[in-house]
């Protein structure tokens, strides 16, 4: 059960990333099908666009539930941050870990906000994960 928080933490980051990732993919099939360009592969020539308009569609589909499963994911896990972060008694680990993990921010952002370095801050953080692991553990 070791680095639970952090894993937990970093799961927040991935999601977020991948969920944009899949949305500009959304995005960019929308475009494509919408333009209704011709697709020519290695293997084959094709002449009409329905097949191909359809696989898009298809993939559109695909990437849909996907973001909609990772969302939901996604809100579980910043559900579980948020009540495990509240465990912390120090307000500057719990400040560092909401707005690296939870807001968004960086960690210049964060270290101007508390006034700190950014290394300072990254050292709050790491004291503040391994008091989640402990108080995780306990």
């Amino acid at each position: 059960m070791a680095h639970k928080a952090k894993d937990l933490l970093e799961r927040i980051k991935y999601l977020e990333k991948s969920i944009a990732n899949k949305k500009l993919k959304v995005e960019l099939l929308t475009a494509k099908a919408e333009g209704g360009a011709i697709r020519y592969d290695k293997e084959n020539v094709q002449t009409s666009c329905s097949n191909f308009t359809e696989q898009i569609l298809v993939d559109i589909a695909d990437l849909s539930v996907e973001i909609k499963e990772d969302e939901e994911m996604l809100d579980r896990c910043i559900s579980k941050a948020y009540k495990l972060i509240k465990l912390l008694d120090n307000i500057e680990e719990q400040n560092v870990l909401y707005g690296y993990y939870l807001d968004g921010y960086t960690y210049e952002m964060i270290a101007d906000k508390m006034n700190y370095s950014r290394r300072e801050v990254c050292r709050i953080e790491d004291e503040a994960i391994g008091h989640l692991e402990w108080l995780i553990e306990k």
